[in-house]
């Protein structure tokens, strides 16, 4: 994932095709900013619509252990 810190736009690259994959964006509080499903895919690329502060990106499918990570937006 890269740019980290961002100024918004955020990349990122799973090395390995992810099926079924979900891809959630969450403030510190739990709350949910947004959600993308992707049948099939490497990459995938989002912007962070709310202030600055940090933030966490969730990633899940049928293929991929669930993974959260942090990210700083200036």
């Amino acid at each position: 994932m890269y740019p980290n810190p961002s100024n918004g736009k955020v990349y990122m690259n799973f090395g390995q095709d992810l099926i079924n994959a979900q891809v959630t964006i969450l403030e510190t509080n739990g709350n949910i900013i947004s959600s993308k499903n992707f049948d099939s895919t490497n990459q995938a690329e989002f912007i962070l619509k709310g202030a600055s502060g940090i933030y966490f990106i969730q990633i899940s499918s049928d293929n991929f252990p669930r993974a959260t990570v942090r990210i700083i937006k200036e």
